[in-house]
Formats: structure tokens, C-alpha cells, sequence
């Protein structure tokens, strides 16, 4: 299986095949859409930003689809309650292979987050990203599931747009709610 970005051309088979796939497969992705954009709606837009057309794909979608090409299977895609009707139409409409869970989102982005992991199933670390930023590339996800266990597993590591949480920092966020 060869991956290849189309935002940077990278490929690496060999590095994707060795040393990704087993993190892919504990990984579970959530992508925070959830916000109402309200700043928008000062400017006459009624739509949120992660949902706004970019080159023919909601900005969400093209935040989701690195995680896509890359072969995560267990993905949450958190938006606006008013929202969820028209995410399962535009995920349904990509015709992706892998399911994506649609989550109602909180009243803050850290309550959005926890509410997309805890639609996620069993996994050891959660890879989150906002879905209002659609331009990472599978490097970027590669260099964030690369980084020292050490470094990310006491905590969260943010690196740009992306959040990492190892399962542990998980339940401890779920008790303290």
C-alpha cells in the first residue's frame, strides 16, 4: 500500500508500513468541528467555519482526509448539534470506506474533545485536530505519531492544530469532569 499526500507529495512506503501502522491501528482521531461560528455570523455568514466550501469539500473534510489516506479506522468527527444531520450527508456523500462517527459537541472545545473520545473505541492514544484546519499533511500526522512516548504520555502534546492524549491522561479527564 503506498501513501502519497496530495497537499506536499510525500511518500514513504517503507516508514508508513514499519513504523506507522501498528500506532494507526491505536490510534483512534478526533476531529473538533464543533464550534457555531460566531464570529462568522458578525459578517452575515450563518454557517461555522469548519463547514465553509473550500475547493469544493467542506473545510472539515479536508481536515479528515490526511487521516483517511493514511488508514485510521477509528475516527469522531464532532460538530454543532444543529449540525449533525448535514455532517452524516457530507461524510455519506465522500463515500469513504472507513466510518465516521458524528458526535454532538460540548460547550467548550475541551467538553468537544472529551465527547469525541469517548465515541471512540479502545484505543491507547487519541490524535486530535480542528476541523477548521485543513491544510496538514501526512508528514505532519506522521511526525506527531513519531514523537517520544515519553514526552506525550504525560500529558498532551499539541503541535500546531494536532492534541495527543495517551489513555491514561483520557480517564483522568473523564473523572475530573
Amino acid at each position: 500500500m503506498l501513501f502519497m499526500c496530495e497537499r506536499c507529495s510525500c511518500k514513504d512506503e517503507q516508514v508508513i508500513q514499519n513504523e506507522i501502522a501498528p500506532k494507526i491501528e491505536n490510534t483512534g482521531i478526533v476531529i473538533v468541528a464543533a464550534g457555531n461560528g460566531f464570529r462568522l455570523e458578525n459578517h452575515g455568514i450563518d454557517t461555522p467555519k469548519a463547514f465553509i466550501d473550500l475547493a469544493g469539500k467542506a473545510m472539515c473534510i479536508r481536515a479528515l482526509e490526511p487521516f483517511i489516506e493514511m488508514g485510521f479506522k477509528n475516527i469522531a468527527l464532532v460538530v454543532p448539534e444543529k449540525w449533525q444531520e448535514r455532517a452524516r450527508e457530507i461524510i455519506d456523500n465522500q463515500g469513504y470506506e472507513t466510518p465516521v462517527k458524528i458526535v454532538t459537541g460540548g460547550s467548550t472545545r475541551f467538553n468537544s474533545m472529551l465527547m469525541g473520545i469517548e465515541a471512540l473505541d479502545d484505543v491507547e492514544w487519541v490524535l486530535g485536530h480542528d476541523g477548521d484546519r485543513p491544510f496538514e499533511t501526512l508528514n505532519d500526522i506522521k511526525n506527531v505519531l513519531n514523537a517520544p512516548k515519553e514526552f506525550l504520555s504525560s500529558s498532551t502534546r499539541s503541535s500546531g492544530s494536532f492534541y495527543c492524549a495517551s489513555k491514561e491522561w483520557q480517564q483522568k479527564s473523564r473523572n475530573n469532569r
